[in-house]
């Protein structure tokens, strides 16, 4: 079946390539076109912008098509009618239909829960269509569902012929909602095969990372904070980089944070880069201070770097880090667990011991062979 010519098309909710789920889907399509050549892939984007340039050698074609979310900002929920959002979603779903039309393929594969245009589409024109979730929006706090989680949970099992998730966390977050034997899979993605094996530069600091758009979920409150605490609690010499800066208003309150705190010479805000790698290279320890997670890229990046992780108690970090093996888990929301934490590995001996734990327990974990074959088994490529 592999061998055969296939066509299939990828939708993404956002045009970006600053989120987990853009990685993964980047990473599915690069990896299936090196693999298998002869696949025809093509993209459905919301935007022409940083994805489409990226995907542009692995892909076959694209169109530019509104997704239209039923998920929304919290705090905008009453001001947004749901009908009329109902309306908006078939509107694109048509419009996306006739774009599945021209192309005719074998699968469609809706990279998110956020919006459901592409699986209302498939159904209309009868293509095998597969959901992928990379969300648990309830849990995150800060989106809410235009409409009864119930009743959405519902359309996301009647919409797909198999519906995957990244990790055993959000496995059992749906696993009541998805109907039929083998209907709810989990696939490992890949992640950071580019890092395995590459050294740390040589840094005099001990130097902190955390990576991710700036949002309340992601807790970059919380590494400021904890950093307050290391300079004058603990006087400790260190530098905090804090990579993934936007023009939002929670990157305005971070900035303000760190300068009525005194922290400038220690916490450094920096804009989202594709280009990864370097700050790595320059980290000593990853933090992920996240309120919710269904799988840490980052985390996963981190340790095939040999770095050890400070991360939340969640669910979904528990999955990769063996605490005080790899990393150290504290308490979500707990400033001075964080800062003790983070204080802990300030011993260069106990963090190159754990570091090279890390790198033995995810080195040949999260590759693209593994991710590209199970998405072929699971679909029946």
């Amino acid at each position: 079946m592999a061998n055969q010519k296939k066509r299939i098309v990828l939708m993404s909710h956002d045009a970006s390539m600053q989120g987990g789920a853009q990685g993964c889907l980047f990473d599915l399509a690069k990896g299936l076109k090196t693999m298998y050549p002869h696949y025809e892939i093509y993209l459905i984007s919301p935007k022409d912008r940083e994805l489409v340039e990226e995907l542009k050698p692995y892909i076959d074609g694209y169109a530019i098509i509104k997704q239209p979310w039923w998920m929304v900002i919290s705090p905008k929920k009453p001001l947004i009618k749901p009908i009329f959002r109902y309306f908006r979603i078939l509107k694109y779903a048509f419009k996306t239909l006739r774009y599945l039309k021209a192309i005719k393929p074998d699968i469609v594969m809706t990279n998110t829960i956020a919006s459901p245009v592409t699986a209302l589409a498939s159904k209309w024109g009868n293509y095998a269509h597969f959901w992928f979730i990379h969300e648990v929006p309830p849990h995150v706090g800060i989106y809410s569902y235009l409409y009864a989680e119930k009743r959405i949970l519902r359309w996301l099992d009647r919409l797909s012929k198999s519906v995957f998730v990244v990790s055993d966390y959000t496995f059992n977050y749906y696993k009541p909602y998805i109907s039929g034997i083998n209907k709810l899979q989990k696939i490992h993605v890949a992640v950071g095969t580019e890092l395995v094996g590459r050294k740390p530069s040589q840094h005099s600091c001990y130097t902190l990372l955390q990576i991710g758009h700036f949002d309340d979920n992601k807790g970059q409150e919380d590494a400021v904070k904890a950093a307050k605490l290391l300079v004058s609690e603990f006087n400790l010499d260190f530098h905090l980089f804090l990579v993934g800066a936007t023009e939002e208003d929670y990157t305005d309150y971070i900035s303000d944070l760190i300068r009525k705190n005194g922290l400038e010479s220690y916490v450094s805000m920096m804009k989202y880069t594709t280009n990864i790698s370097t700050y790595y290279e320059q980290a000593d320890v990853l933090l992920v201070c996240s309120r919710s997670e269904t799988l840490s890229k980052v985390d996963i990046e981190a340790q095939k770097m040999g770095l050890p992780v400070i991360a939340t108690d969640i669910e979904a970090n528990k999955e990769q880090i063996q605490d005080n093996y790899n990393g150290i888990l504290y308490k979500r929301g707990n400033v001075n667990d964080l800062a003790s934490a983070i204080n802990k590995l300030s011993d260069p001996i106990l963090r190159r011991k754990m570091g090279e734990n890390a790198l033995n327990f995810m080195s040949d974990k999260y590759t693209v062979k593994e991710y590209v074959s199970e998405f072929i088994v699971a679909t029946g490529l």
